[in-house]
């Protein structure tokens, strides 16, 4: 069940939304920043519904970034009772809050935002695990062909070294902007200096070229999946 934390100073909001959310989310319940920092640290929570004025020495936009800036796949919702315009557009810029919910609120219309907010939730973590299980190999990889390359340079051969003088089909990706225009370089070089009609690239220049670049093969003798 998705978990949702709530911080509020007031005793009767807090036991008001745990009585409408119980039924369908687990509820965590705090009345101040610090235990709600503790929670967060300790429990896998997919929401948190905060309170913007509490009587603390920070509000809760920005307790709300702070949020976001070690846990950005939580969703982030503001329960306010004020409703002017300037506070709203203070939460939103600042934690990148979800929604801005007023008080005294709506409890279809509420319950209807916190479930698009933990499908939110869902979809931001599960895309932050998937872009670690992608670095991770990338680093590897990394690791290795640096290796390589060293070697290469104690044999004194780093401009002339083959890999078993044969071809092999690479795929790279990009991890970022960057990493895009390294493999639009890398395949210019190919098609400008490759054999022929045929495209080919030098490991050294792949090297020279590898920020945010991952290289995959899947010829099973290639030089990347034996490193």
């Amino acid at each position: 069940m998705s978990k949702i934390l709530i911080v509020d100073d007031e005793k009767q909001i807090l036991s008001s939304l745990n009585r409408l959310l119980k039924d369908s989310f687990e509820v965590v319940t705090c009345d101040n920043f610090n235990a709600a920092l503790s929670a967060l640290g300790e429990q896998d929570i997919d929401v948190v519904i905060s309170d913007y004025n509490l009587n603390a020495e920070m509000s809760g936009s920005d307790f709300l970034n702070v949020i976001s800036q070690k846990w950005p796949y939580i969703t982030r919702i503001i329960l306010t009772g004020y409703s002017e315009s300037s506070i709203a557009k203070d939460a939103l810029n600042r934690a990148s809050v979800f929604r801005f919910v007023t008080k005294p609120w709506d409890d279809e219309s509420l319950l209807s935002v916190v479930a698009e907010a933990v499908k939110r939730s869902k979809i931001m973590k599960k895309n932050t695990d998937l872009l670690k299980e992608i670095e991770e190999p990338s680093e590897e990889i990394t690791e290795k062909i640096s290796e390589l390359k060293a070697q290469m340079k104690e044999m004194g051969k780093e401009k002339k070294v083959k890999f078993k003088d044969k071809r092999y089909h690479l795929v790279l990706l990009a991890k970022s902007e960057e990493g895009v225009r390294n493999i639009f370089k890398i395949i210019t070089e190919a098609n400008l200096n490759g054999f022929y009609y045929k495209p080919r690239i030098n490991i050294e220049y792949i090297i020279e070229n590898k920020k945010d670049v991952i290289v995959l093969s899947a010829c099973a003798s290639s030089w990347v999946t034996n490193l």
